[in-house]
């Protein structure tokens, strides 16, 4: 075993072992010893005080901090003087305002506490700690040395135990005690002695120090010498001042004080290994204070001894006086508890823990249960004395001595406590215990609260009671709590029910509503049954006993079906709801109505039964018997009828009978239809019984006549009757008639033969003119509407296809608009970010005062941008750099029409760089969505974008809201330019400008501030303070009628005006983009596919999220920002305005997400729910009537074949930088983005290969910065297409277009062949030849006119190579390609390839709609430059205000005497050297990596400012020799400390404080 001595000797090495240390070394060495003693300190004070309080501290490093809050030392004083320091008057004693707040300066009551209990107890002010010491951590030092002198000055008075000396064995970490010596360096003070403290403590005695020290070396001398006898008459003395000596504890004294004298020897020896340690006389004495606190242990300890002896033997007289023993310090002893002292001591002596405090607790808790063991007793006499008597008064006595004992009373039911206990009191047939009355009143009191509640008609309060544990009702169904209500006031007439009466009323509700819901439950399951279609199924669900249904017959199961069936679907029909279903009266109507047709039925089959049988055996009078049965509805047969229509019936008859096959005569079976025509049903007339449907074996009885065959005989019998009787009446006037008629048909064929005849030529001519018009109108219908037109008719109308003046006119203006509008777009960007970037640089020359010239040069950069409209592109190339962009020109059309490489791309970048992507590079590769083309690849990538981000990145639909999705935000970005801005400001000027321009408007719906508001106007009314307190919540707002009226009068104004708004939105979806609608419709199909099980309404939620609070909110919110309406820079909207239109936001964003008011806050502004979930649901109509668009191809006209059939090919406008920067991003991303080595875009990678610069680009030799700025058009094409080639043609669809261009060029010459093969075999004329070449020459006039005009446009090499043949050579290539197409399966020689004659009939129906979204587009570019040009002017006046500000600044500086003037720009060629130690001491540099600290002073670092203002050269210097240099601007540096950037890497080595090095340069070259 190692002792101490060795173990310090192992530490520190012997005297020659090593070098002497240095005297700073040996200062450090100090400085650790004295960290390392006070943790010890600390950790003894940590442990004390755990002892004393019982809870766990934080660890020792932290219990300075912890200390200042005051709780702890506050919980200290409780266990000092529980009297005068309460728990309940700690501050934050559970310290969760100090966690989650920090400090409070009421913490510095709980550390006055601490004070306050150290001067109760007497302890010795010297001691006492500053209240700053402790909460402002001035000298916490001082705190633990007051703890030390405060645990032996307890443990003097046998209060509390001793504290423990753990010097030297504790360890802590060199980082501990290298914080903790920081720490004490802090503060500057002399550590306090804390081995003095014994003797301090002795000194504060009124007695004589020298006598009083002699006394105690004397005891220490007596213990040394282990003889009892003389330590117990050594403690005797008189000087010694020690208090409760006890004779018969020498030996106990004497092992005792041994054993603390020896342990406190033992730690003066380890701190005598410290070369610091002063030696002190009481170092290894024991003190007068710790000597009288180890006797009042010994003594206390003998007291428990005698304690445990006594229970043990169960001696109540021994236990009584042991308790009493003043040693232990025992409170509230009472002679009369002592059986019970015995019996709750007994169960806790044998615990380790079995000390002074546990047998106080105990005494304490069995003083209290007997003081209310007698109150309980008189409570039940007095109780029990009540209910013989029946006196309440005496009851509510008794009550009201003993609340603390029962649960809550209710006086005024005093009556029913009163009749309920003593109806309980006869039932026992003696007194209540208090178990029975405790129990008794529980239901009671339950009971009353009930009926209470019942009494104040409060819905919510009645079903809180009813439920209560307590009352024990059950069957309580929280859906029928106002039926309750309604049954117990019925029974309740001024009387309090008791808890049979509530049981039984409950009972009787329920039993009332479960009959109501047995019912509504069937009249469900009548109507599924009805939807389901099963006869049998409905049958079940009407004859359920709780539908209640009277005369359901099985027999009219599949009738009640049917009729059933109608009714519900005529009910849909009328509400215009599918799901409606029948209610119980209509299903009862419904029942009674078929079995009316029932009784009908039996009736009407009786009288047909008679008929037939009368018709058999030709009895006239039982005929007309039958016949006139009102349930046949005939008609009446006359009596001169009678005998015809007999004779018709049995024709008739006789014909069925004729025309009857085997097995359809005799069965008796007949088909007839119901009085009102609407039903059919079969009946047997030998049998009497009748069916609703057909069964299989069913077999018409052809010799039955049915009832229609009888009405249809009377009526054709009762016509010819009335016929003949007319005719006969009047036979002379039919004569007359008949000769008039006559006579007129031959006059009027007279007059149209001698018509004919005069103006027969006009007429062949207008027959012929309408005939060829006629033939013209089948043609163009033919055309138009015709899967297959045939080629005569697409011959006539292919010279629709030529291009006129005015096509390449305005083709021309389009090319240059676009190249304009992307110009433009890119300057007022550039204009923008400079814009934003000069609010930072002023923002900086506030906050840093930096250089007003650095701020006027960048003024300077941003004028140009204002004086120069549009960037001038490179308008030649070198030949390197020439093939470079033509392989660039391939890679941008493959990204544009293959949106999957840039989807992908997207989300294999960060957020922020995916970001920058989309906003920059990939919108110019679209050219902003500038022309339908552009736009319908632009939205064919966000849409596959996502789509993928929708599966890959969304977990949950709430993402999509509660998130920033990449795509959702870019699809905003989109739609908030040209159009989709125009389309916002369309809809929502007119509404934002009315709210605006209301001056009286004022809608504040918050209750404080209309309070404040009101006293504002109430003083200044009447110039005398209001009486009313200023500061008040909202509920005491609400309180005021004024408050309420005006809160009320704004929720209404705020109603009518969101109405207005939200009217005008929903009435205009088709307003909004194209593109926002499509995207929301790819949104809504994204989510159902990516989760099936999510409702319509849900899905609604986030197209609500995307159409109105991402796009359209912003608009309304900042209507100045997004250009709605104009405002001037130098102004801006009022407070109130922007309050008006925020609220309004605020109300539609609620209706869009279906979200309520409510809560502390909102609770006034609940009456606006019922209304917020009425605009919902029409919200929701709006939402679908959104995404109800057409496709991209339909609304666009463009498919797979558009890019080979445009007259010029697709140009972008792009910079030299942003061609490599997507080229870079290609290439770290090529593995992830294509699929393989055979991947097109991987095949243009390689072509391209290493990452060229600008310069290399541009083909420039000098390196410049502006050539990355440098714009040029690329005109894409797709790789691989030869456009040379003449009859091989790699790709099919590309020959396939060729082909039908040329086959248009042979048909518009050649007007014979009626098919296609026949046109190409037949030989060329010279005629035809001559057609074709002033067709070819007519086009190339006009390409040549739009070269003279400045602007010509680009086509294919192919078409002008191919207009160089003659027409029979292109015959025969047409011919070459139809064959190599029919390979292809793209045409068929079985059909005349009626493929390419279809497909040339699709491009004449489609160039009308070419033309016309022409038009529309020139237009629509027109009025987006415009636009730009109004914004570029509004930048303008900002830069001028920025312009105004800034003279005004200089103004002000040069106003300042010169002596006082800041320097604004360097010391020129000013340079200061430093070695990297000084910078390490002012904390500028941090570390240099490989290079230790003590060779920091061989480093030298040289500043030195450049001839550039605000431009630094650093160099640094190794031992003299030039390691590094490095250029800084005074501008980065500030930017990375406003981007938070602590340190910065400098030369790759050194680590710099960013802060300090910005301070240092102000300082040295600023005068700062």
């Amino acid at each position: 075993m190692i002792t101490e001595e060795e173990n310090h000797k192992a530490k520190y090495g012997k005297i020659g072992e090593r070098p002497q240390p240095s005297a700073e070394e040996m200062d450090v060495q100090r400085q650790k010893n004295i960290a390392y003693e006070y943790l010890c300190h600390l950790e003894e004070a940590k442990m004390w005080i755990e002892a004393c309080i019982e809870e766990s501290l934080p660890e020792v490093t932290e219990m300075e901090e912890v200390l200042r809050n005051g709780v702890i030392l506050a919980k200290l004083a409780h266990f000092m003087s529980n009297e005068t320091v309460p728990l309940r008057r700690i501050y934050d004693s559970d310290m969760s305002r100090y966690e989650s707040r920090g400090l409070h300066f009421k913490h510095t009551d709980n550390i006055n506490l601490f004070l306050k209990a150290l001067n109760q107890v007497g302890f010795p002010s010297i001691f006492y700690p500053e209240t700053t010491d402790i909460y402002d951590r001035k000298n916490i030092p001082r705190c633990i040395y007051c703890i030390h002198a405060l645990s032996l000055y307890l443990f003097k008075l046998g209060k509390a135990p001793l504290i423990q000396d753990l010097y030297g064995k504790l360890t802590f970490t060199d980082e501990q005690i290298n914080a903790m010596r920081k720490e004490l360096a802090k503060y500057g003070i002399q550590m306090p002695a804390f081995g003095k403290i014994g003797g301090i403590l002795a000194n504060q005695l009124p007695v004589d120090e020298a006598a009083l020290h002699a006394a105690v070396i004397a005891i220490n001398e007596a213990i040394e010498q282990s003889i009892p006898e003389q330590t117990i008459k050594a403690l005797h003395n008189p000087a010694a001042h020690l208090d409760h000596v006890d004779d018969d504890c020498a030996e106990i004294y004497q092992l005792v004080l041994y054993d603390a004298k020896h342990m406190k020897s033992e730690g003066a020896k380890n701190r005598s290994l410290d070369p610091d340690y002063v030696a002190d006389v009481y170092d290894e004495l024991l003190t007068q204070a710790e000597i009288q606190g180890l006797v009042q242990q010994s003594n206390g300890q003998r007291a428990l001894s005698y304690v445990r002896s006594s229970v043990g033997r169960e001696d109540k007289d021994a236990l009584l006086a042991a308790l009493r023993n003043r040693c232990l310090s025992l409170k509230d002893v009472l002679s009369d508890n002592t059986s019970e002292y015995l019996r709750s001591l007994s169960s806790i002596v044998d615990n380790e823990d079995f000390d002074r405090d546990s047998i106080q607790k105990v005494l304490v808790l069995v003083n209290n249960e007997s003081c209310r063991m007698a109150k309980l007793e008189t409570f039940v006499a007095q109780l029990n004395t009540s209910l013989i008597n029946e006196d309440v008064t005496m009851l509510e006595k008794s009550f009201s001595n003993a609340l603390l004992f029962l649960p809550k009373i209710y006086l005024e039911a005093s009556a029913l406590y009163l009749q309920e206990l003593s109806s309980a009191r006869q039932e026992k047939n003696a007194d209540l215990e208090f178990d029975e009355i405790f129990g008794g009143l529980q239901v009671l009191s339950a009971v009353a609260q009930v009926n209470k509640s019942i009494e104040s008609k409060n819905v919510d309060e009645l079903y809180g009671s009813l439920m209560a544990e307590d009352v024990h009702i059950v069957g309580v169904a929280a859906d029928c709590v106002n039926d309750y209500l309604k049954e117990l006031r019925s029974r309740k007439n001024g009387k309090y029910l008791s808890h049979s009466d509530i049981q039984q009323a409950v009972n009787s509700v329920n039993k009332r509503i479960f009959s109501e819901a047995k019912r509504i439950e069937a009249v469900h399951r009548i109507n599924n049954a009805i939807d389901a279609g099963v006869v049998a199924g409905t049958l079940s669900a009407l004859q359920n006993p709780h539908i209640q249904l009277e005369d359901v017959d099985s027999k009219q199961a599949f009738h009640y079906q049917r009729l059933l069936a109608c009714a519900k679907l005529g009910k849909a029909k009328t509400l215009g709801e599918e799901s409606a279903e029948l209610w119980y009266e209509e299903i009862a109507r419904t029942i009674d109505l078929a079995n009316s047709h029932a009784n009908e039925v039996i009736k009407m089959s009786a009288a047909i039964s008679v008929a037939n049988v009368a018709i058999d055996e030709r009895d006239e009078d039982t005929l007309i018997k039958s016949l006139s049965n009102p349930v046949l509805c005939l008609k009446t047969i006359p009596e001169t009828c009678i005998t015809t229509c007999l004779e018709a019936l049995e024709i008739e008859r006789k014909d069925n009978v004729r025309k009857a096959t085997v097995g359809e005569i005799g069965s008796g079976w007949t088909m007839n239809r119901t009085r009102d025509g609407n039903f059919k049903f079969f009946s047997n007339v030998y049998t009497g019984e009748y069916l609703w449907e057909r069964r299989k074996d069913m077999l018409k009885d052809k010799a039955i006549l049915t009832r229609d065959q009888i009405s249809k005989c009377i009526e054709h019998v009762l016509s010819q009757h009335d016929r003949y009787a007319m005719f006969k009446a009047n036979v002379s006037s039919v004569i007359a008639i008949q000769s008039i008629f006559r006579r007129y048909q031959a006059r009027k064929r007279y007059v149209e033969l001698r018509a004919a005849i005069k103006i027969q030529e006009s007429a062949a001519v207008k027959i012929q003119a309408f005939v060829r018009a006629h033939w013209m109108r089948n043609d163009y219908r033919t055309l138009m509407n015709s899967n297959k037109p045939p080629l005569a008719v697409v011959r006539k109308f292919v010279h629709l296809l030529e291009q006129s003046h005015v096509d390449y006119a305005e083709e021309i203006e389009l090319q240059r608009l676009r190249q304009q509008l992307v110009s433009d777009i890119r300057t007022n960007q550039a204009l923008e970010a400079d814009l934003d970037q000069m609010d930072v640089k002023i923002g900086l020359l506030i906050r840093n005062r930096t250089s007003l010239q650095d701020v006027i040069k960048h003024h300077k950069s941003l004028k140009r941008y204002t004086q120069e409209n549009q960037a001038k592109g490179i308008k030649s190339l070198h030949k390197t750099s020439r093939d470079r962009l033509e392989a660039y020109q391939h890679l941008f059309y493959l990204l544009q029409t293959q949106p999957s490489y840039l989807a992908r791309l997207v989300f294999e970048l960060p957020p922020t760089t995916s970001s920058k992507l989309l906003e920059s590079s990939v919108l110019t590769l679209f050219n902003y969505g500038s022309n339908p083309r552009e736009e319908y690849l632009l939205l064919k990538l966000y849409e596959s974008a996502l789509k993928e981000e929708i599966r890959s990145k969304i977990g949950v639909m709430s993402d999509i809201i509660s998130g920033n999705p990449l795509v959702i935000k870019m699809i905003v970005s989109l739609n908030r330019e040209a159009k989709g801005q125009e389309a916002l400001r369309n809809l929502l000027q007119p509404l934002v400008t009315s709210i605006v321009d209301s001056n009286d408007l004022d809608i504040n719906t918050n209750p404080c501030d209309i309070y404040k508001s009101w006293i504002n106007e109430n003083e200044s009314a009447t110039g005398k303070p209001s009486p009313l307190p200023y500061e008040v919540d909202s509920i005491t707002a609400l309180q005021y009628d004024y408050v309420r009226d005006k809160i009320s009068e704004n929720v209404n104004a705020l109603q009518v005006i969101t109405d207005k708004v939200l009217n005008a939105i929903l009435a205009s979806p088709h307003q909004l983009p194209y593109a926002m609608r499509y995207m929301a419709k790819v949104l809504r199909h994204a989510l159902h596919e990516r989760f099936p099980e999510a409702l319509e309404k849900d899905v609604l939620k986030v197209l609500g999220n995307l159409v109105y609070y991402r796009y359209i909110n912003s608009a309304i919110v900042a209507p100045d920002a997004f250009n709605i309406i104009q405002v001037p820079a130098s102004s801006g909207l009022k407070p109130t305005q922007r309050k008006n239109l925020g609220s309004v936001a605020k109300m539609l964003q609620f209706i869009a997400s279906n979200k309520g008011f409510g809560g502390e806050h909102s609770a006034h502004l609940t009456p606006l729910n019922s209304y917020i979930m009425q605009a919902h649901v029409r919200f929701k109509q709006y939402l679908v009537d959104v995404c109800d668009v057409e496709s991209l191809e339909n609304y666009y006209n463009i498919d797979e074949w558009t890019d080979v059939t445009l007259l010029s090919k697709p140009i972008i406008y792009i910079s030299i930088q942003e061609m490599i920067d997507i080229h870079k991003l290609l290439m770290q991303h090529e593995s992830h983005i294509t699929d393989g080595a055979d991947d097109p875009l991987h095949e243009i990678l390689e072509e391209l290969g290493d990452i060229p610069t600008p310069e290399e680009v541009a083909g420039h030799d000098e390196e410049s910065r502006s050539v990355g700025r440098t714009e040029i058009s690329l005109t894409l094409c797709k790789k691989n297409v030869d456009l040379l080639m003449d009859d091989t043609i790699s790709d099919a669809r590309t020959l396939f277009l060729r082909t039908k261009r040329l086959t248009v060029d042979v048909l518009r010459c050649q007007n014979y062949g009626s098919s296609l093969l026949q046109v190409l075999l037949s030989p060329t004329t010279s005629e035809e030849e001559k057609l074709y070449q002033v067709v070819i020459a007519r086009r190339q006039r006009l390409d040549r006119d739009a070269e003279r005009r400045g602007a010509s446009l680009v086509r294919h090499k192919s078409t002008l190579t191919d207009a160089r043949l003659p027409l029979e050579v292109i015959k025969t290539k047409i011919i070459n390609n139809l064959r190599e197409l029919e390979k292809q399966q793209l045409v068929s020689e079985a059909d005349d390839f009626q493929a390419m004659v279809t497909s040339i009939a699709n491009d004449i129906r489609s160039q009308r709609v070419h033309r016309a979204r022409r038009r529309n587009e020139l237009t629509r570019v027109r009025m987006t430059i415009d636009r730009l040009a109004a914004k570029r002017a509004f930048s303008e006046e900002q830069v001028n205000f920025y312009t105004q500000y800034i003279k005004t600044c200089l103004d002000k500086q040069q106003a300042v005497p010169r002596k006082q003037r800041k320097l604004l720009k360097t010391k020129k060629n000013q340079s200061i050297k430093y070695s990297a130690a000084k910078l390490r001491e002012k904390g500028v540099v941090l570390e240099i990596e490989g290079l230790p600290h003590n060779q920091f002073k061989n480093v030298q670092f040289e500043i030195k400012a450049a001839d550039q203002p605000g431009v630094f050269d650093i160099s640094a210097k190794f031992m003299g020799v030039d390691m590094d240099k490095v250029q800084l601007t005074i501008d980065d540096l500030l930017q990375q400390q406003y981007e938070g950037v602590a340190k910065m890497n400098m030369f790759d080595k050194a680590y710099i404080n960013v802060n300090l090095l910005i301070f240092l340069l102000n300082k040295k070259f600023y005068g700062k």
